[in-house]
């Protein structure tokens, strides 16, 4: 397992055990033909087999009718299963293993009888140009031309 913070899919087992996927917070396709999303080269694997929602709380499974399931706790799952930090399921006779260390917080804090909010910020993004205002030079044009015609009429 990885030390890193964002949550990540091991395979635990299969010809690459061990590799690892990273898990950005959002939704992602799990699938032996996928383009973009979770590509897994293993046999049992549907092309698109299962889509997996990771949130703070930990990484709700779903399978999207693939031929050999997804399995929990050794039931074929019918419905969205959440997982957390250290759980395992299997695509047909790949285990997959869910690294989540922020749904340990979550699961402590909860097992202490503390609720936790998550928010969720847009990415910062640039500044609104402030307008720019005419009135300053607009007066200091005034003013120098009255000190002009001032000094004009007095020479």
């Amino acid at each position: 397992m990885s030390s890193s913070s964002m949550p990540q899919l091991v395979e635990v087992d299969g010809p690459r055990a061990g590799r690892t996927h990273a898990l950005p917070y959002g939704v992602h396709v799990v699938g032996r033909g996928i383009g973009r999303g979770v590509r897994l080269d293993h046999e049992d694997v549907s092309r698109r087999h299962a889509k997996l929602e990771v949130t703070a709380d930990g990484v709700r499974v779903h399978d999207l009718g693939s031929k050999n399931g997804v399995w929990v706790g050794g039931q074929r799952i019918g419905a969205p299963v959440m997982l957390v930090h250290d759980d395992r399921f299997s695509l047909g006779e790949l285990t997959l293993q869910i690294s989540h260390p922020a749904s340990q917080v979550t699961r402590a804090l909860a097992m202490g009888g503390e609720t936790t909010a998550t928010s969720h910020r847009p990415l910062p993004t640039e500044p609104e140009p402030e307008p720019v205002s005419l009135v300053l030079p607009l007066l200091g044009v005034v003013v120098f031309g009255v000190l002009v015609v001032l000094m004009w009429l007095q020479g």
